[in-house]
């Protein structure tokens, strides 16, 4: 079963933030083992990485200035490396974004867009991206794969 940590500065305030959180962590329980791992906004996430992440960990720093892809190409990314055995680690930085050197240090530097997202809601869109990518790899029907407007 693939392995997947999200590693997030801040909480999920509110409570619908965590109900749409739970949803999709439910969702994704038959495809994946998810995992979150919320760290305090003021704590320094390039002092903790090392001890969160595993000697298998695949690391994803999501980043405005990542390399953009579809969910299509996301799904064939994830396949790949958990096919290596890795873990996915993926990062979602607090008010300020991810340090330079967390960044630095990743195996990729994704975006979702251009546009910059508060975290909490940024967590929610990685857990339906997620929940997507694995019903791609698994051939489900919740991606249609429609590019229309």
């Amino acid at each position: 079963m693939y392995r997947v940590t999200i590693i997030a500065q801040g909480k999920l305030r509110e409570r619908f933030w965590r109900e749409a959180a739970a949803h999709y962590l439910e969702r994704l329980r038959p495809l994946a083992k998810v995992s979150i791992v919320e760290i305090k906004e003021k704590e320094t996430l390039a002092g903790r990485l090392s001890s969160l992440v595993s000697g298998r960990g695949f690391i994803v720093a999501l980043d405005e200035r990542g390399q953009q892809q579809s969910s299509e190409e996301l799904a064939a990314t994830v396949a790949t490396v958990a096919t290596g055995g890795n873990d996915l680690y993926f990062l979602i930085g607090g008010a300020d974004g991810l340090p330079e050197e967390v960044i630095k240090s990743a195996h990729l530097v994704l975006s979702f867009s251009r546009l910059t997202y508060p975290s909490q809601l940024f967590r929610i869109m990685l857990l339906e991206q997620l929940y997507r990518v694995f019903t791609i790899i698994n051939g489900m029907p919740y991606h249609s794969g429609h590019r229309g407007l």
